[in-house]
């Protein structure tokens, strides 16, 4: 039989592509009877795809990587819930890191099989501008607050002349994930920013934050401030791809959305990481009680946070067909589970910095990666993503992935994100931008 298997992971370079095609091999071989049509599609031609497609019913993929919109066709009945195939499986969902196990539940049923690892937002460096213009020496101690950040910040301002810039916000509304990481840094133990259904508030009766917490609304005027106090005039429109030119020309000094690797070795090939390198991840800082007092966000004054961020856990994730025949929707799962949990397929791929280097979400493919044997492997950045999801990593979420509401993908990316983009290009003032985040969060929540 045939399992037709839409990548967007595998249209992300050559050498990935390849490695995809290779594996789907490695996959026949180990099962005889099953045949896989792989189709590589760039992400967004696959979600454009995805979405007519299954719409209309006409030939749909066994398996895509569908990532929320695949959230939006399970709850029309179009996707598979899982749950029964998950039933007396010894590895899914237990031995998923508690992000993905998150991330693939909707209200008790497993509309996705998840993605094979997570990568987090951090504070990424130019190590140089730093060393010359900062008295920061040990940058996970000396960067460790907002107020830390904030005075680094100011003495790379003072010191260098224009066109240098401190901190290069990413202020398209497509990268919103920077302010996704960094609002969480306010709270501790996992708190949603944006939407309370586990205290106050529940899936079916949520309450929306924005506009009525202090700690929400002084995050969201501390994004605007480091935009508009930091960055370049182009700032609005700029996305993460668009600072890492900048970040490699000793333009920026830092920015926090993710530091990547392949990016940067295809602008500057010999480019090395840590404090002795030339890039180097940290965590984003985290809130401190002096920060809103020095730095004009009373919201924030006397308060505390803990390192945290945002993991990239909804993208991406791999669904089911629900019109496929049994047979085929359980050589699917074969295929799924190989793609997330198999060592032949998933250790070269997130343990090299060639590929898709990142944190697997299935346990015991992290505690192989972490082991002495990919050491030479793993860079920086990546030691970091590991090490930070160890320490800190209840106040890693995937934002949306907890709500369980059937408006999470539009609230993420058009109430939160459009907000923010808005705020970002002065369309929005700093003093309205949460009221206004929270009563657009209402209006798609009461149409529902």
């Amino acid at each position: 039989m045939t399992v037709s298997y839409w990548s967007g992971k595998a249209a992300e370079n050559s050498s990935l592509q390849q490695y995809f095609k290779e594996g789907m091999q490695t996959f026949e071989d180990q099962h005889s009877n099953i045949n896989v049509d792989l189709n590589i599609l760039a992400w967004g031609q696959l979600t454009q795809k995805y979405i007519t497609t299954m719409q209309s019913g006409t030939s749909p993929p066994a398996l895509a990587s569908a990532g929320t919109y695949g959230l939006e066709m399970f709850r029309n009945g179009a996707v598979e819930d899982l749950s029964t195939y998950m039933e007396g499986d010894p590895d899914l969902p237990e031995k998923w890191t508690p992000t993905m196990q998150e991330s693939t539940d909707y209200r008790g049923q497993r509309w996705a099989g998840g993605i094979g690892a997570i990568n987090t937002t951090h504070l990424g460096l130019n190590v140089s501008l730093f060393k010359e213009h900062t008295d920061v020496q040990a940058p996970e101690e000396d960067l460790n607050t907002w107020t830390q950040l904030r005075r680094a910040l100011d003495q790379i301002q003072e010191g260098t002349g224009d066109g240098v810039y401190p901190y290069e916000v990413t202020g398209t509304q497509a990268d919103v994930e920077a302010y996704w990481g960094a609002a969480r840094t306010a709270y501790t133990g996992g708190t949603d920013p944006w939407i309370d259904v586990t205290d106050q508030g529940s899936p079916e009766n949520p309450v929306v934050k924005p506009g009525q917490t202090e700690r929400t609304d002084g995050m969201i005027k501390n994004n605007i401030d480091l935009g508009e106090q930091y960055s370049s005039g182009g700032y609005p429109s700029r996305g993460d791809e668009g600072v890492l030119p900048m970040l490699v020309n000793d333009k920026v000094a830092a920015y926090n959305y993710g530091v990547s690797v392949q990016g940067i070795r295809g602008l500057t090939p010999n480019a090395t990481f840590g404090w002795d390198g030339d890039y180097m991840a940290i965590s984003t800082p985290k809130l401190d009680p002096n920060y809103g007092e020095e730095f004009n966000l009373p919201e924030l004054a006397g308060k505390e946070g803990q390192h945290g961020g945002h993991t990239w856990s909804l993208e991406g994730q791999l669904c089911v067909s629900k019109s496929k025949s049994s047979a085929v929707k359980e050589a699917t799962y074969q295929l799924l589970k190989f793609r997330n949990t198999s060592p032949e397929f998933c250790l070269e791929l997130y343990a090299s910095p060639d590929l898709a280097q990142a944190v697997p979400a299935y346990t015991p493919l992290l505690d192989d990666i972490r082991s002495e044997e990919y050491a030479d492997m793993r860079t920086q950045v990546h030691n970091h993503m590991i090490e930070e999801l160890a320490n800190y990593g209840e106040n890693f979420r995937t934002t949306g992935a907890a709500w369980d509401t059937p408006g999470t993908n539009t609230i993420r990316w058009d109430q939160i994100g459009g907000t923010m983009a808005e705020a970002y290009a002065g369309q929005i003032s700093r003093e309205n931008a949460a009221s206004t985040m929270g009563d657009r969060i209402r209006s798609t929540l009461a149409e529902q």
